[in-house]
């Protein structure tokens, strides 16, 4: 059995520590020594803090720097420090799943995230993801898909999510009724060319959808960015989105970095929508946002920018949100990996 496991690379590690048993206190390294055709997978460490799986080549780098600092080494502790799991949006770190899907699943779990919200499946059917995901225990909690697909495509993407056992369909980008818009212009000209009537349809589609998605047993929401708080005369089109839709059947993603890149307070959301808010995107901005462009604002890890984390999490908690995404958009001003894990120690060391 154990070399059934250890020709697949990814899984090892895991493998060998549930041997010992989960010990975040216990240190130690293992190395595996396959001299045949699976010599690839040759001197894989395990440390069992965590079970964070590098090469002895990343070890010996790393092994002049601190345990808890090395970019290689990130216990599933620090996560645990947070009262909640903490998931990582997978656009975060798409470039690195197209490569290596599998590879980049087992690294997001190294690092100590616990569940996952999918941007696209890159190819693979729902049970090659179940298989990889189970095996590194990270639960598939949420997934992304735009409007066209909610129209065009919604039993099999509800089909799809209910194999993975997704509790929660996003839709990320609404729909247009002017159809050229998608192939004529870029996503961002595409958003801000949504007029009013753009935003009631969608919200017609989001009830229909979210009324489907519910016999599913998967509840539907919606993501915002910036242009959602433009205003049309009296309203902006967030409030009214909301405000047309069943409360029941259209639930709130709220993205504290792009609200707030937009003038508005992610908090004042959460207090006015704490009841329909089922997680949240944490994303920092490195400064204070240009208000003709706030899209363009610098993303940066968490505890590095201008977010107030302290008051929204701990308004979070209290308001019962369940589910955390780190996000962080490109371009990346460090390996994204780096980024995840110093977004990770800084909400270990928060204090709620």
């Amino acid at each position: 059995m154990l070399r059934k496991v250890l020709k697949n690379p990814l899984l090892a590690g895991f493998f060998i520590a549930r041997i010992f048993g989960e010990q975040p206190s216990c240190h130690f390294i293992l190395t595996l020594d396959v001299a045949d055709q699976d010599s690839v997978y040759l001197d894989i460490a395990i440390l069992a803090a965590g079970f964070t799986m590098i090469t002895r080549r990343q070890f010996l780098a790393a092994s002049g720097t601190s345990l808890l600092t090395s970019p290689f080494l990130s216990p599933s502790s620090q996560a645990d420090q947070f009262h909640k799991p903490l998931g990582v949006q997978l656009f975060t770190i798409r470039a690195e799943l197209a490569k290596d899907f599998d590879g980049t699943l087992a690294r997001a779990a190294a690092v100590g995230f616990r569940e996952i919200e999918f941007a696209g499946y890159f190819g693979k059917t729902a049970e090659e993801i179940k298989g990889v995901t189970d095996a590194l225990s990270l639960r598939c909690i949420s997934t992304h898909h735009n409007g066209i697909d909610l129209e065009t495509r919604s039993d099999e993407i509800l089909e799809f999510a209910a194999k993975l056992n997704i509790k929660h369909l996003i839709c990320s980008t609404p729909k247009s009724l002017s159809p050229e818009h998608v192939q004529k212009l870029s996503w961002n000209d595409y958003m801000y060319a949504l007029t009013m009537d753009d935003w009631k349809e969608n919200a017609t589609l989001f009830n229909k959808f979210g009324e489907k998605a519910n016999k599913y047993g998967i509840q539907f929401g919606y993501h915002n960015y910036c242009v959602e708080f433009r205003r049309f005369g009296n309203v902006n089109a967030y409030d009214e989105l909301l405000r047309l839709t069943d409360p029941a059947l259209v639930k709130i993603q709220l993205d504290c970095g792009w609200a707030a890149a937009a003038g508005i307070s992610p908090l004042a959301i959460m207090q006015k929508f704490q009841r329909r808010i089922i997680s949240l995107h944490l994303k920092d901005l490195k400064t204070q946002p240009s208000k003709d462009t706030p899209e363009k604002t610098p993303n940066v890890p968490l505890g590095q920018g201008i977010m107030n984390w302290h008051t929204l999490l701990r308004t979070a908690e209290k308001i019962g949100i369940e589910h955390y995404y780190l996000e962080q958009e490109p371009p990346y001003l460090e390996p994204i990996f780096d980024s995840l894990a110093t977004s990770m120690r800084y909400l270990s060391t928060l204090q709620l």
